[in-house]
């Protein structure tokens, strides 16, 4: 959907919010924060650009807090809306 070829290409990329809208990374950021005190699953809806085509695309996004080992991090699950 956002154009990359793998999930490696993903996870390579120097600016993890590079393919959301400027005015819309802080919703993200938020997002993610509050997730990760309250391990506590949000959704939010959001503009993505593809990486290649430039095009905006409308997203929602489902982010949900998981631990493991000690270790906090969040699965993101992206649909086009």
């Amino acid at each position: 959907m956002l154009g990359y070829k793998s999930a490696k290409e993903w996870a390579d990329t120097d600016a993890p919010l590079a393919d959301v809208i400027e005015k819309d990374q802080p919703k993200v950021i938020s997002a993610y924060e509050k997730a990760m005190q309250t391990m506590a699953a949000s959704s939010l809806n959001l503009t993505t650009r593809h990486i290649k085509t430039g095009e905006l695309i409308k997203t929602k996004l489902i982010l949900i807090p998981m631990a493991y080992n000690g270790h906090l991090f969040s699965l993101n699950f992206f649909s086009k809306i």
